[in-house]
């Protein structure tokens, strides 16, 4: 077996199945991710009673990761370099829809 083609010096950028995969973008189209509703990615609302933190919080990483969009949240890209990138603009205000969509009146103080 020719392993040759799977290292970083491959054919090209997204050759790597070993490389950082954060650093190819979502790994779905824009409209997927703007569209999704929330409610049906993620069938946990955040609530303070009885605290449930540690399950809408998987929900949410799982969510994250699997549209290859976690580096929004993650602190690995200063977003302050990202200001006039119209889709990552787009990508940050749909997962703040996201988290407030996903947790409940209390605990958003309503």
């Amino acid at each position: 077996m020719d392993l040759s083609d799977l290292s970083s010096a491959g054919s090209g950028p997204g050759t790597n199945p070993f490389g950082d995969p954060s650093s190819v973008g979502p790994s779905v189209p824009l409209h997927l991710i703007l569209s999704l509703n929330i409610a049906s990615a993620m069938p946990v609302t955040l609530e303070l009673h009885p605290p449930n933190y540690t399950t809408w919080s998987s929900f949410l990483h799982a969510l994250l990761m699997s549209y290859n969009i976690q580096d929004h949240v993650n602190g690995t890209v200063d977003a302050r370099n990202r200001l006039t990138d119209a889709v990552w603009t787009q990508i940050d205000w749909c997962i703040i829809r996201w988290l407030l969509g996903s947790i409940s009146g209390q605990v958003r103080g309503a």
